[in-house]
């Protein structure tokens, strides 16, 4: 029998919850066991004299076809009954207390094609199990004697002593124990899948392509370093972090070689990373050469202005109402790396222009989302090769859905700690809705956060300090091309 590797995985992630309960089911057994108190059983046997037409039921007729099996079942009922119970009862104090007492202890069956019925009784001490036995075998008989005494001249059935003494039928420990086993083990197994089923986690960057139905075009991780404000395509651009970028690139002009002036840069929710993987995404296209214009449209939380150093300056709601012309506003950002590292791309001539979002209120919102579409966007590509807007949420905002219809192309930023199933669903959902030309997505993650995105037998961890070019599928719902990403490896 095959079983699925999904199912295997599962097991696996969930080893010690499994492991928990494996444990916790003797423990329980044994516990229960412990507090069991001793019960001994023992059997007597009360044997039928039966001829063929013959009852012991005083009867005015004879029965000649009468089954002799059914015979036997009618007696044992009967020996099972409240006045056998009392003659026992009375015969046997104080072993129970009553009738029901007893018949709630004892058990009274027959076997095919024999006449003999037997009787077990249930009691707490061995000696007192035994002579309830032998005094239930007794007593019925005797009982059967009375009520045939006017039928028959000899005694219509004979008491059989006890055999072989009482056995203890609890505690059993290995019962106890195994089934212990059997029931942990069986929790566990439950538990694992029910916790596997409520936990929106993502576990892979493939979990998170087959839910979008995009490509994974890079995966960044930030910098550990205590600052907020950080472009890594500035600061160090020989670093690991600058050269996911450049791969991010690469990756977007090989996926769609068709010609993309507007590329919007969005994200479910806040804090996943948006805005600096536009910032160092804008720069790493200035330094291959192109003439780049970023713009920062996520007027409910602008941060292009503090990661460039233009907190201040005129922006787009300035351009919106017409307090200064676009190219006033503008500001050129030099690419010029900083504390004096090598630019490794200064050969290739280019431009990096931001326009920060400036002033903004609630009311400007509608107004520059209408002024941004219909106007802005042509003023800037037409003084650009490239266009990348630094959007709002796209999950939560309708602003961001009804921007999306105006760009060439959508890139996704997911932040590996906010990645969840039923987000990432309905995230999907708005990208159907919107009509946006979803490009692929990027995965960030943050210094601290949990390493290893899939947990299985070989984990494996999917960012790390050393960044190599390596190739990823294109899945479902893509074009089917091959994008450059980062390869990881363990540290």
């Amino acid at each position: 029998m095959v079983v699925p590797m999904d199912y295997l995985f599962v097991l696996w992630r969930r080893k010690w919850v499994v492991v928990q309960l494996l444990l916790l089911g003797p423990l329980v057994a044994l516990i229960f066991t412990l507090r069991q108190a001793p019960e001994y059983e023992a059997t007597a046997g009360v044997l039928l004299h039966l001829d063929h037409g013959d009852s012991l039921t005083p009867r005015t007729s004879a029965a000649p076809s009468e089954d002799p099996a059914r015979v036997v079942q009618n007696e044992a009922r009967r020996a099972a009954s409240l006045p056998v119970a009392e003659r026992v009862v009375h015969a046997t104090r104080p072993a129970f207390t009553s009738p029901r007492n007893l018949l709630d202890h004892s058990t009274v069956s027959t076997n095919e094609g024999s006449d003999l019925i037997t009787i077990a009784v249930r009691h707490s001490e061995r000696v007192s199990a035994l002579g309830v036995a032998d005094a239930y075998a007794r007593q019925f008989a005797l009982y059967l004697q009375d009520a045939q005494k006017m039928a028959h001249s000899r005694a219509p059935a004979r008491a059989i002593p006890v055999a072989g003494g009482a056995a203890e039928i609890q505690p059993r420990p290995i019962h106890n124990a195994v089934l212990g086993i059997g029931i942990g083990f069986l929790l566990g197994l439950a538990a694992a899948f029910l916790w596997e089923a409520l936990d929106g986690r993502i576990r892979s960057e493939d979990e998170v392509a087959e839910l979008l139905g995009l490509p994974l075009l890079g995966q960044i991780r930030e910098s550990s370093r205590p600052r907020s404000s950080r472009v890594a395509m500035l600061e160090s651009p020989n670093s690991p972090q600058a050269e996911s970028f450049r791969i991010l690139r690469v990756a977007l002009d090989t996926l769609h070689r068709d010609v993309a002036r507007t590329i919007m840069v969005t994200s479910t929710s806040d804090g996943e990373g948006k805005s600096t993987t536009a910032a160092n995404l804008a720069v790493a296209y200035a330094r291959s050469g192109l003439r780049v214009i970023l713009v920062d449209l996520d007027l409910p939380a602008p941060s292009l202005d503090r990661l460039f150093g233009l907190e201040g300056r005129a922006g787009v709601t300035d351009v919106a109402l017409g307090h200064v012309p676009l190219d006033a506003a503008l500001a050129e950002v030099p690419m010029v790396a900083s504390s004096g590292s090598s630019n490794r791309d200064a050969s290739h001539p280019g431009s990096l222009h931001v326009l920060p979002a400036g002033p903004v209120s609630p009311g400007l919102r509608e107004l520059v989302l209408t002024h941004s579409s219909a106007e802005l966007l042509p003023q800037l590509t037409s003084q650009a090769d490239i266009v990348l807007i630094d959007a709002p949420p796209i999950v939560p905002n309708i602003d961001a859905q009804a921007l999306a219809s105006y760009v060439d192309r959508l890139l996704l930023v997911i932040g590996w700690s906010f990645a969840r199933r039923p987000t990432l669903k309905e995230l999907r959902r708005a990208l159907v809705t919107s009509g946006a030309s979803a490009v692929g997505f990027v995965l960030v993650a943050r210094a601290g956060e949990m390493a290893e995105a899939y947990s299985g037998p070989e984990p494996r961890t999917p960012f790390s300090t050393s960044v190599e070019p390596t190739r990823t599928r294109v899945i479902s719902g893509s074009p089917a091309a091959w994008a450059p990403r980062t390869k990881t490896r363990s540290s």
